[in-house]
Order: structure tokens, then C-alpha cells, then sequence
């Protein structure tokens, strides 16, 4: 992975304010939705400028999901997609919170509208936690050539999100390892996770 530092995100326009760090020199948004907001955080595109590297922190008010039932509901939407591949379902403790992670891959025609485009595999991985009645979801997109390079810096995010509420030392536990699908590309990175038996955590 590149040599990365890593900046701040507060938000406190919520009832539950949170803060994450994520890699400096990246573009962060923050959009009020419906019921809800996004933090939508955009990093360099891939060698070929079709895709960028993006993170997303989604929040909406009133869950009514836990996030086994939103893993399944993923799952059920890509489904059909081309080239669909669950890459594998983790349990672990983010923020405090029971944690539910799902790696996904797919096809998608790159570049966009373009009567030239190709098949290009997209990975995903999508981390579903509940705090009190607001519903979270952590989002890290990338083609597959690209997405070994920037997982560490994600995991990074994930580790250091922290509802502000919260006391200064909360609970996180790693999430059991997704395999990481393996792409040709030049330099690429393959990320790897250590753990031992008090990293697993009950289903």
C-alpha cells in the first residue's frame, strides 16, 4: 500500500455524532438524505481514469434492519448482476456495535456510456452496524486491480470509527478476514490479516 496519512472526519449534525480518519488528499462530502446522510469520500481513479477509488458512511434514522437481514438484502440485489461473486460474510464489533462485513464482486461496462467499453470486475465491502435507532453502512468500491492497494487504508477507516458519545476506548474486534480476490496488475498488493482465537466472535 502507498505511504498514506491519514486525516479526521467529524460530523455533528447528527443525534449520534461519529469520527473516522481516511486518507488525506481524498474528497469528502457530506449529504443530508432522506431520513438520513452520507459521507461520500472519492480517491484517485485507477490507471486507466474510468473508475475512482471511493469510501461511503451511510446513516439512516429508525433501523429496522439488523445487519444480518441488510447482508442478506445485499446479496439478494446483486444477485443478478454480471459476473456476481460473494466473496464471503465477517462477523466482528465496530464502535461498540455487532458488526456484519459482506465482500462482493462484479462486472460493470467501463468506461461509463462509452461505446468502447469493457467488463471491468468492481469489488465491494460492505460493513452493517446498528447504533441505538440509526442504521450505519461502511462502503469501500474499487475495480479489482485496484482495490488490494487501498483495503488497508479502509480497515483503517473501520478501526477508527468511533461514535463521539462514546467513551474514549470502545470495543472493536476484527472482523474475520474476507478472502481478497486476486486481479493482473503490475505492483499490486495483497492484504493480509494476522489474527488469533480472541479475534473470532460468536455468529
Amino acid at each position: 500500500m502507498p505511504e498514506i496519512t491519514f486525516v479526521p472526519f467529524h460530523t455533528a449534525r447528527l443525534e449520534t455524532p461519529y469520527t473516522f480518519l481516511y486518507p488525506a488528499g481524498w474528497q469528502a462530502r457530506e449529504i443530508a438524505t432522506d431520513g438520513g446522510a452520507e459521507i461520500f469520500i472519492a480517491g484517485p481513479s485507477d490507471p486507466a481514469g474510468t473508475y475512482a477509488v471511493s469510501f461511503t458512511v451511510r446513516m439512516s434514522r429508525g433501523a429496522r434492519e439488523t445487519p444480518d437481514v441488510a447482508a442478506m438484502a445485499l446479496l439478494a440485489r446483486y444477485r443478478s448482476a454480471p459476473g456476481f461473486r460473494e466473496l464471503g460474510q465477517a462477523r466482528g464489533v465496530v464502535a461498540g456495535s455487532r458488526a456484519v462485513e459482506v465482500g462482493i464482486s462484479y462486472l460493470a461496462p467501463l468506461p461509463l456510456n462509452n461505446i468502447n467499453a469493457r467488463p471491468t470486475p468492481i469489488t465491494e465491502r460492505h460493513v452493517f452496524l446498528v447504533q441505538r435507532d440509526q442504521f450505519f453502512e461502511l462502503l469501500y468500491a474499487a475495480t479489482g486491480a485496484e482495490y488490494p492497494t487501498w483495503l488497508p487504508a479502509f480497515q483503517t477507516l473501520i478501526q477508527t470509527f468511533t461514535f463521539e458519545t462514546q467513551v474514549e476506548h470502545v470495543a472493536f474486534l476484527p472482523l474475520i478476514a474476507i478472502p481478497t480476490p486476486q486481479y493482473a496488475r503490475e505492483e499490486a498488493v495483497e492484504y493480509e490479516t494476522k489474527r488469533d482465537e480472541s479475534d473470532e466472535q460468536p455468529g
